[in-house]
């Protein structure tokens, strides 16, 4: 049958307008995954014994929908990636059910388009593991405030210590919030957890060392918090070539008496100011970060108090110590 020259020309026509409809979904489905990220989360070695280790880490992700969630089981056992909460078994698995991941393999998952903001899952194997991955993009992820994560310098070096302050929303004072730290290829390298103060501040120090810093680049450090869970970023530059040689002991080793005394109540909060800031006073002490021209307080925070029970049993560095007594002549309640 015959096709007239005009039936050909609607033809071509309604082609041609089928392309560019199409044009764009084409580009998307091409270059969709160039603003994609991975993530990854670490079922660590140890995971399978409750108690031991942190079964996820970190146990809050915040993406955004598109990314693509990878878990590693890093273990010596087989686990399994379930949504939903092991108080709610009737729920389980309605999102989601990735299931087992053997020992040194990976299961997958995208954060998917929706208004859902977490999800929660957890290792139907062992339900003492519990973690969630929240969308970061919508706007009840947002802090409030107009600092919540601030970040001293924009360079860094292996070796230096990173101060990570900030100000959240007076709803969240004496909470617990975290801060994950990843590099330029999205690699976790550090996690660290804390307690905003009365006032919805708070302020960390990193130890920029060890063997998951390794790599030259642009780093992020988020801040998570709150429920729902909120999330807050800020970057930096880091070299893995250290500039600085190892720092001395700042703190005299008989000092940590003080905290432990402290930290046993055979002391009071007064009698510890009173020593550090004698302390202070002849020099044993030396501060950095301080500005003491703030109205006096007499609350000592009791993220203080566990900082010296913590370095006077040596769990953690003498510089986080350093930083609570900076923090104490910050906010007045040690006056130099």
């Amino acid at each position: 049958m015959a096709i007239s020259l005009a039936s050909l020309y609607v033809m071509i026509h309604l082609l041609a307008v089928f392309v560019l409809l199409a044009t764009p979904f084409f580009f998307f489905s091409a270059y969709a995954d160039d603003t994609q990220n991975e993530w990854k989360i670490t079922i660590p070695s140890g995971a399978s014994v409750k108690g031991t280790v942190s079964g996820f880490s970190p146990s809050q992700l915040p993406v955004k929908v598109g990314d693509t969630i990878v878990w590693e089981n890093k273990d010596s056992v087989t686990h399994s990636i379930t949504s939903g909460l092991p108080e709610h078994p009737e729920q389980s698995g309605i999102f989601f059910n990735l299931g087992e991941v053997a020992p040194g393999k990976f299961v997958s998952h995208v954060m998917p388009d929706t208004d859902f903001l977490a999800f929660y899952y957890f290792c139907e194997i062992h339900p003492w593991m519990t973690g969630k991955f929240f969308n970061s993009s919508l706007e009840v992820a947002q802090p409030e405030t107009d600092s919540p994560i601030i970040i001293k310098d924009s360079k860094y070096s292996y070796g230096d210590v990173i101060s990570v302050s900030g100000q959240v929303h007076e709803d969240f004072a004496k909470t617990e919030y975290m801060i994950l730290v990843y590099d330029q290829s999205n690699n976790l390298v550090d996690t660290s957890y804390g307690q905003f103060d009365e006032n919805s501040n708070y302020l960390q120090t990193i130890n920029a060392k060890g063997p998951t810093w390794t790599t030259n680049g642009n780093y992020q450090a988020k801040l998570v918090y709150g429920i729902p869970s909120k999330v807050a970023q800020t970057s930096f530059q880091f070299s893995s070539k250290s500039n600085a040689k190892e720092t001395e002991q700042i703190v005299p080793t008989w000092i940590k008496n003080i905290g432990g005394y402290w930290c046993k109540d055979k002391i009071n909060d007064s009698e510890f100011v009173s020593a550090v800031q004698y302390l202070i006073h002849e020099d044993i002490i030396h501060l950095k970060n301080t500005a003491s021209n703030n109205l006096p307080s007499n609350q000592v925070p009791d993220w203080v108090k566990n900082n010296a029970c913590w370095w006077a049993d040596d769990k953690i560095p003498e510089v986080d110590f350093i930083s609570s007594i900076e923090y104490l002549v910050n906010v007045g309640t040690i006056r130099i």
